[in-house]
């Protein structure tokens, strides 16, 4: 996704009246909301890849060779040990290569077809590094934090 396109979207979302936490418990509501709606953008995390036993960050294990997957995560780390950073992101980057969509990714991908096709707008930011997203169809996307796999 290039930086252009995520600007034009952050354009078009400032704009809109985002309070729609009256209508959370009320799943009718919701979808009305959602169905009159021309641009939809979706946030996700850790919690939507769990479910394909990705690991998420901050539970990775807790401890890999006992140190904190945080701690292996920073700048210093790198510059005090690059080679066993390098090799904490090897690992990290098997144990998530070869996991695949689960259905709330599918049904993103799912959904950005509908919406694009009739001709609105879907877009997905995440924090996520696993490539679940793209893997299961979505298109639109932007990871905030990049790829396992270009590291």
């Amino acid at each position: 996704m290039n930086r252009l396109i995520c600007h034009s979207w952050m354009r078009k979302l400032s704009g809109v009246n985002l309070q729609f936490n009256k209508y959370c418990s009320d799943i009718d509501n919701f979808r009305s909301i959602l169905s009159k709606s021309h641009n939809i953008l979706v946030l996700t995390g850790s919690g939507i890849s769990a479910e394909s036993s990705v690991p998420t960050f901050r539970n990775y294990g807790r401890l890999w060779r006992k140190f904190l997957s945080q701690d292996l995560a920073t700048l210093d780390a790198f510059r005090s040990h690059p080679g066993l950073v390098w090799e904490f992101y090897h690992h990290r980057r098997e144990t998530i290569r070869l996991r695949q969509p689960n259905s709330g990714h599918l049904a993103l991908a799912q959904a950005e077809k509908l919406y694009v096709d009739s001709g609105r707008s879907f877009f997905v930011i995440t924090q996520n590094v696993d490539d679940l997203h793209a893997k299961a169809g979505s298109g639109n996307i932007l990871e905030l934090h990049g790829m396992t796999k270009y590291v």
